[in-house]
């Protein structure tokens, strides 16, 4: 199974120091073993010494979710982005004229995004229904 077909797997630093493996982990579990890793059951969890490479497991892992704050921080820089072109009148959310609209595989009934070599990307909130 490849790493974009397998489930992502969480790593967590103990307050040892121990590493802990969790989500799917099934696809690297003889790796997991190499490295010292015992299995816990009833935890359903991996775990590694202190100290112990994680460098195989890179490609498996879930990055860290964003806390409240970092969400935020990224949706004030987004909303403060767009303004001036909300107050020019700009109903479609459109950054410039460079800006093309795509719908997410996961949001395709929600507001379009818009990609722009200039501004990046942002979220728009005219959904065009």
């Amino acid at each position: 199974m490849s790493a974009a077909h397998a489930a992502a797997v969480v790593l967590t630093t103990l307050e040892d120091g121990r590493i802990q493996l969790a989500g799917g982990t099934y696809p690297i579990k003889d790796q997991i073993r190499a490295h010292g890793g015992l299995w816990n059951p009833a935890a359903r969890v991996w775990t590694l010494p202190a100290g112990t490479d994680t460098a195989f497991v890179a490609e498996f892992v879930k990055p860290p979710a964003l806390t409240r704050d970092e969400l935020l921080a990224i949706h004030r820089r987004v909303v403060a982005a767009v303004a001036p072109f909300k107050a020019a009148g700009r109903r479609d959310d459109r950054c410039c004229s460079a800006a093309v609209a795509f719908w997410p595989a996961d949001d395709h009934y929600g507001p379009a995004h818009y990609r722009c070599p200039h501004h990046g990307e942002t979220r728009g909130t005219y959904s065009g229904t």
